[in-house]
């Protein structure tokens, strides 16, 4: 008797044990599907809150580590929330962004898009408000129970989630496009006024000359170094050094040429790009600020601008076929403006609007690849068609100022100085090739091609100022970058 009544007392027991531990994992399923939707409701507000630009799900991977896992009969668990998600796996983000997060048709511009991954632990406390939810608790055999929550259900768990995230930098909103135009254009004509006299008073501005032939009272300024044949006219034969170099301090020239750097950097920067820095780049530095003015000291040194631009000094050695005949007092304040503002001024301000053929995708590909010796492959034959009389127009001022080196007698001196350059440029590229890759950035490719510029005619003096606005441009909205990166490209 006694051994039955144990035996009867086990059974109860044990079903006791069975019924508990069903309620338990009933409420555990209960819990982890609240909090899997309470989770899902704070992802839908976080991005609503955080920005217009939405993620989808498809980019996004969540892995969440819960302390049960028993996931038995979600489907039968119904209360309040579940209206708004549904089993297609397209939650209420997807459909409420088609109607409240809707893209503006302000003008906006992507700079670059940057992937990254980001993995992060967070631990939550989530309170699940349960009161007056009911919850159907399936006990098999076609049987289930409703039973009414009456209090609140308190939840704790700790998250792991790695997300990866596509982010995109984004303007501000701005006008519409006309607004945006118009605004360009007046910002363009207040430039192009400002610059007017100080175009003309820099002309004024004393120069130190260094020169071989002594100064005979002829009018031209200079102080004699001794050095070279002492001649004394600039007429007579000179050595060939100082026949390049005509003014090695040439600070009218220089200082214009500094300025029209410094500011064309600020205009990319604050009207351009919309930044509140006028001499950060796109990375909020001013490294590469300072890099292009030590640069442009360079490129004026080398010979570019210092020997384009028109000065009242100017010695037309050579170049006497080309705009003016000799003359010891070099050009007047008039002349050199009138060259200096409309044949280099405008067109560099010109190259700075260098922006907005970027805009157009199809020449922003195009102009990648062309940059990048390993996609020249995937060209389209689109691609080479419109490329093709660009490369040519450029070969054809190349060849036209090639030219004039070889009759002012100094190609020897840009063939040792361009051959050099390519040899180690190719050289580099080639030993690391199957580490980095080449991308030259339009900065750079413009930038080299300041120094064949150096003559005082019309076509030089253009070119002059619409490659070296180009090239400051690249500086200002992108950075002064490298030319090797590692890795493949691809596209």
């Amino acid at each position: 008797m006694d051994d039955k009544n144990n035996y009867l007392s086990s059974l109860d027991n044990n079903e006791e044990n069975n019924s508990n531990n069903n309620n338990y994992n009933n409420n555990n399923n209960n819990n982890n599907n609240n909090e899997q939707q309470q989770q899902q409701q704070q992802q839908f507000y976080q991005q609503r809150r955080n920005s217009l630009t939405y993620i989808p799900n498809n980019i996004i991977e969540n892995n969440i580590n819960h302390h049960n896992h028993n996931n038995n009969n979600n489907n039968n668990i119904n209360n309040d929330n579940s209206i708004l998600y549904s089993n297609d796996n397209t939650t209420l983000t997807q459909r409420e962004y088609a109607d409240a997060d809707y893209p503006s048709e302000d003008e906006q511009e992507d700079e670059e898009e940057i992937d990254g991954t980001i993995s992060k632990e967070v631990e939550e406390t989530i309170t699940l408000i349960g009161k007056g939810t009911n919850v159907i608790i399936d006990k098999g055999n076609n049987e289930s129970l409703i039973l009414n929550v009456n209090e609140d259900i308190l939840a704790t768990t700790t998250t792991t989630t790695t997300t990866k995230i596509e982010h995109r930098h984004q303007k501000p909103q701005g006008m519409c496009y006309d607004g945006r135009r118009n605004y360009i254009l007046m910002v363009d004509a207040l430039v192009a006024l400002l610059f007017a006299p100080i175009v003309y008073s820099t002309y004024y501005i004393p120069n130190t000359t260094f020169s071989p032939f002594k100064d005979n009272g002829n009018g031209a300024s200079g102080v004699s170094t001794g050095v070279g044949s002492g001649v004394d006219s600039p007429n007579e034969e000179m050595n060939e050094f100082w026949k390049y170099w005509y003014y090695n301090i040439a600070w009218s020239k220089y200082v214009l040429w500094m300025i029209c750097i410094i500011c064309g950097f600020a205009y990319v920067s604050m009207i351009t790009e919309k930044r509140s820095v006028p001499f950060h780049c796109r990375y909020k530095r001013h490294r590469d600020f300072f890099q292009l003015l030590f640069v442009g000291t360079i490129w004026f040194a080398i010979g570019g601008p210092s020997r384009a631009l028109f000065g009242k000094n100017d010695i037309i050695i050579g170049l006497d076929d080309h705009i003016t005949q000799n003359t010891t007092h070099g050009y007047s304040a008039e002349e050199s403006f009138f060259y200096n503002y409309f044949g280099f001024f405008i067109p560099f301000l010109l190259g700075l609007h260098f922006t907005y053929l970027d805009r157009n995708l199809f020449l922003r590909s195009a102009g990648d690849k062309f940059g990048t010796p390993s996609l020249w492959r995937t060209f389209k034959p689109l691609e080479i068609i419109v490329l093709c009389p660009i490369i040519l127009f450029i070969l054809t001022m190349a060849a036209i100022h090639i030219y004039l080196i070889i009759q002012d007698k100094l190609w020897e001196y840009f063939a040792i100085a361009y051959g050099l350059f390519f040899f180690i440029l190719i050289g580099v590229s080639l030993l690391i090739k199957s580490r980095y890759y080449l991308h030259i950035h339009h900065y750079f490719m413009f930038g080299c091609m300041i120094p064949l510029t150096g003559f005082q005619t019309i076509l030089s003096l253009i070119s002059l100022g619409a490659v070296s606005g180009i090239a400051v441009e690249g500086v200002s909205r992108w950075s002064m970058g490298f030319l090797w990166y590692r890795g493949e490209r691809v596209l």
